[in-house]
């Protein structure tokens, strides 16, 4: 079909020229741009084709800066274009830089500008988009920080406008993300909300295929190849339907490298022959059936030369290089193992031999094999043997004396526990008794003992004193008091329970503690009297007693403190204007507000209680220096004489370490000022880097030897050497008192001396023990599975099974405490049933201390080395404080924090006082206006009340309280009158439901 206008041809004619005369094409898009968009579709849709027909023949000719400067300068005739055709246009650009080389900067810098115009313009929906292939740029850079510092504020916003196909696709960057920083944890949980997100909306098949190519990477850090399998088939199918070549070949690498990893070398073969495998034929497919060839061979010489000749294909993609990892160390100690199998004392030389690697590395290795108890034995380094011992069963009479210990700990606890009650009991008895006799009300109480034996009833605490609360006070109890026989009539009671808001301040029994058995309820009948002896006090001191404060007259005090601050109902109608209602609102307020507060305080406190550890970088320098050798005395070095002292060489080995600068981490604590000026880092290693210089310039807060107990220095015995001078290095942190204000020298250092004789080159191993608190342990395989993790400490462990016990529901029904033991928790405790309290007793045996770290080195004493020196550097994770815990505690700590709350605590008080002020006005205000419309009956009603109330606090009341029917308002009628009243034809419907009253009627 020909063009429709002359603008459209043109535009033909440069698409046509720009694989012959580019030059000539360039300035033919020129001059159409120049023209501008115009105002009617056809003009529009003819700039839009110049200029995506400009930008791509800027690609065909690799000019990504030209790119770069048309978008820029394109923007501001965008405005004439509807918002969804601008942000078509600005992707189709920005995906011009996608087939250039090495233009990841430029890139940046330019979706950094187009979302400043974006921003300007007020198109959030292009900003949006530009964030998100922001934060894919930055995953390519490796500048994670960056892409995390992006994703956040960018997760908020989209949830709240609910737009879930780009909230899938921001949720799958940070599981990315996480994922390549090393944070499983964090990665598993972006992708299930991605997931999650995706359930309910349509998701494009290359966004799919990414949900599941993460998925089985995910799984296959957890070794569930089986699984990654699986989802990397779907994705597969995904990209092969997308004919995206580059990442279907990924895909098909990560299936075989599933299939390698579980030792599945025939799938490998037929894999390899499947017609997908044959469409995406390339060296990286050929690369992974030379490792799967080496791994069935299981020989280490052809998987090196595999990975040697395949370099860039296995070494380009860090998910394979880590897995390859993994199984060179697999297949290393498969080999090792069916080495040693056949001996019980084997010479190194010899395996190293059989192997095919040097001894050095066989002797880590083994050590290794032999920490994490893969095999039993131990290495002789003097005769250079490994000796294997075979496995010993574990002594059942051991496990049985620790639970026959167990048991009776818990019967020796619950008798302790009884007795204690008991005491209690006995205690409240002997105040109560007290208290009846002080109080005169012995009397009435025996004769009420007397009754209720007549009727064989047991009395109640409450029928048994009268139902005066304000009667039973702490004040009326002395302490101490002198115990006498206790009478039948309270040794009766016992039986009875006893509320615990009996009276303020009256003795309770002590509480039954989570660890002790639950006791059955008590015999029936009644309980024998306990005869207490008596001890009485002399006259003198009784009086003293009398007047001596009680310790809870303060709780007293405090607690007839009015506390109320809500304005009775009603007192609006009596009050002019509005204040009723805005201090009803201020106090809604003022809740919402305290509930915030208390809610992030509260948070901010959960969060301190947590062991939160960040893991930082330290960089470590192991160097050394030589003095009196043969050939530094030749030359006449170091002062001495030539021929002087003839093999007396010398070594000075120095270990350095100290915590790198993270800038790109917005929570790092900053160094202060004083710290800068410490002089003891400024002999940092000279042939650093400038920018360690830089940082070594300030002090850190936390030396290199507080992140260690022990440093240890093992020398490879050499046959010609001293023993003396390759005895171990050793260093231990000393033990310090809790009060100490400063750490001595030895546990306070940033470098390790020390100094030997030797004249020739001395192999070393540096063994750094971790220092943590809490200390983290290595788990047992059965606990590592059910905990999902290899390390963890001791509470975390606790924590962990109770959760796993939780998840699987695991408790009994009637005891909560005991446990069901399923097939992961049998391998654990050995046993079908546990009791919870002793799980952390338990799992010792299943906990080891954590591997220290290695690191080689090779001492130098010859000429050639020392011409010019270098140390040797290694990089180590050590775990620190979290910095926002030490902000969180000043926030905590704050003293403006306290003030303040004492001031409203003082305002608070004020405003109860006010209120109860204004709660005795209004009822002084509705006394005196009863009384005012009708004085004489209010007056007959008040005297009534007052009545009943004096007979209820003298006893002579009668059951109901004295109204017996008898009193003035019984013989009042009407709908004033007590008979209309809801209490009253309640009664009388319940009354006549008897069965009684239906027969007689």
């Amino acid at each position: 079909m020909a063009p429709s206008s002359i603008t459209a041809q043109r535009i033909e004619e440069a698409r046509t020229l720009s694989k012959t005369n580019p030059s000539k094409a360039e300035s033919t898009f020129k001059e159409i741009l120049a023209q501008g968009p115009g105002s009617s579709e056809a003009s529009s849709r003819d700039y839009e084709n110049a200029l995506v027909g400009l930008g791509e023949l800027y690609r065909d000719g690799k000019k990504p800066q030209e790119i770069a400067d048309l978008i820029k300068t394109s923007r501001d005739s965008f405005s004439s274009f509807a918002k969804a055709k601008t942000a078509k246009l600005v992707r189709q650009l920005l995906d011009l830089f996608s087939e250039i080389p090495n233009t990841l900067d430029i890139q940046v810098a330019v979706i950094q500008s187009c979302i400043d115009w974006a921003i300007s313009e007020r198109r959030s929906f292009l900003r949006q988009n530009l964030q998100t292939r922001l934060v894919a740029i930055y995953m390519q850079k490796q500048s994670y920080y960056d892409a995390l510092n992006l994703i956040n504020p960018l997760l908020r916003e989209l949830k709240r406008l609910d737009d879930k196909l780009m909230l899938v696709e921001v949720q799958l960057l940070e599981s990315r993300v996480f994922h390549a920083l090393g944070n499983q944890a964090k990665a598993r949980a972006a992708l299930t909300a991605s997931r999650t997100s995706a359930a309910s909306v349509y998701t494009p098949p290359n966004l799919q295929a990414g949900l599941d190519m993460q998925s089985g990477m995910l799984h296959a850090e957890d070794k569930d190849f089986n699984t990654s399998y699986s989802y990397f088939i779907e994705a597969l199918e995904g990209y092969s339907s997308l004919d995206e070549g580059e990442k279907a070949t990924a895909t098909l690498q990560y299936m075989l490298l599933c299939k390698i990893m579980l030792n599945l070398v025939d799938d490998v073969t037929s894999l390899l022959g499947s017609k997908q495998a044959q469409k995406y034929a390339s060296p990286r497919l050929e690369a992974m059936k030379a490792v799967a060839r080496a791994h069935a061979n299981r020989s280490l010489e052809e998987y090196e030369k595999a990975l040697s000749d395949y370099r860039f294909e296995l070494g380009s993609d860090a998910f394979i290089r880590n897995h390859l990892r993994r199984l060179y160390d697999a297949m290393l100690e498969q080999n090792l193992i069916k080495v040693i199998e056949p001996f019980s004392r084997v010479e190194l030389d010899h395996i190293s031999k059989m192997v095919g690697l040097d001894t050095q590395q066989v002797e880590r290795k083994l050590s290794q094999m032999i920490l994490d108890k893969v095999i039993i034995g131990v290495l002789d380094q003097g005769s250079g043997c490994l000796i294997v011992y075979d496995e010993t069963e574990r002594d059942q009479a051991y496990d049985a004396a620790l639970d026959t210990v167990a048991k009776l700990s818990n019967v020796v606890e619950e008798l302790y526990t009884n007795q204690a009650s008991l005491l209690d009991m006995l205690r409240v008895v002997c105040v109560f008794d007290h208290w009846v006799t002080e109080t005169g009300l012995a009397p009435i109480a025996a004769k009420e003992s007397r009754r209720r034996e007549r009727n064989d009833v047991l009395p109640t605490h409450r029928e048994l004193v009268p139902s005066t609360p304000y009667l039973l006070l702490s004040s009326s109890i002395p302490d101490p008091i002198p115990c006498g026989p206790i009478p039948c009539y309270v040794t009766r009671t016992m039986n009875a329970p006893m509320p615990p808001n009996y009276g303020r301040g009256f003795p309770q029994a002590a509480q039954r503690s989570p660890a002790t058995p639950r006791r059955g309820p008590p015999g029936p009948g009644p309980a024998m009297p306990v005869p207490m002896a008596q001890h009485p006090v002399p006259p003198q001191y009784l009086p003293a007693q009398r007047n001596m404060a009680h310790p809870n007259d303060a709780a007293i005090r405090r607690s007839r403190k009015p506390t109320d601050k809500n304005i009775p109902d009603g007192i609006e109608d009596v009050i002019v204007g509005e204040g009723v209602q805005q201090y009803k609102s201020l106090r809604d307020l003022e809740k919402r507000l305290d509930a915030a507060i208390v809610r992030k305080r509260l948070d901010i406190q959960d969060s301190i209680s947590k062991t939160v550890k960040k893991y930082r970088t330290m960089r470590i320098w192991i160097s050394n220096t030589v003095e009196s050798q043969p050939w530094q005395d030749a030359s006449g070095q170091n002062g001495s004489a030539p021929g002087s002292n003839p093999g007396s060489g010398r070594y000075k080995v120095r270990i350095e370490g100290r915590l790198l600068d993270d800038d790109s981490d917005p929570t790092a604590a900053e160094d202060s000022e004083d710290e800068g000026a410490d002089e003891s880092n400024g002999d940092a290693m000279e042939q650093d880097s400038a920018e360690a210089k830089k940082s070594g310039a300030k002090r850190q807060k936390q030396r290199f030897s507080h992140f260690f107990k022990t440093i240890s220095v093992d020398f490879d015995k050499a046959s010609t050497a001293n023993p003396e001078d390759v005895k171990p290095v050793n260093w231990a942190k000393p033990q310090l008192p809790p009060n100490a204000v400063s750490l001595p020298p030895t546990a306070d250092f940033d470098s390790l001396q020390f100094s030997r004789a030797s004249q020739e080159n001395l192999n070393v191993t540096i063994s750094l023990v971790h220092d943590e608190v809490p200390e983290r342990y290595k788990l047992s395989k059965e606990l590592a599975e059910v905990l999902d993790v290899e390390e963890e400490t001791r509470s975390g462990i606790v924590l962990g099974i109770w959760d796993y016990i939780r998840a699987m529901g695991l408790q009994e029904d009637e005891e909560k405490r005991l446990v069901r033991c399923d097939h992961r928790l049998r391998s654990i405790f050995g046993r079908e049933q546990m009791f919870f309290p002793q799980i952390p007793e338990s799992i010792g045996p299943h906990t080891s201390p954590i591997d220290p770290v290695k690191l080689p080195y090779t001492i130098r004493v010859d000429e050639e080395f020392h011409k010019n020196p270098t140390p040797t550097v290694y990089d180590i994770q050590v775990a620190v404080e979290d910095p926002l815990r030490a902000k969180m505690l000043a926030l905590t700590k704050n003293h403006q924090y306290s003030m303040a709350m004492q001031k409203i605590t003082a305002l608070d008080d004020q405003a109860a006082l006010i209120i109860q002020t204004l709660t005795h006005s209004r009822a002084r205000h509705s006394f005196y206006t009863a009384l005012s419309k009708d004085p004489a009956n209010f007056v007959r009603r008040w005297i009534n009340s007052q009545r009943r109330d004096l007979e209820t606090i003298l006893g002579e009341a009668t059951r109901g309280g004295g109204e017996d029917g008898s009193g003035p308002e019984f013989r009042r009628g009407g709908s004033d009158g007590a008979w209309d009243t809801p209490v009253a034809r309640e009664a009388v419907r319940y009354m006549l439901a008897k069965p009684e009253a239906a027969m007689g009627r």
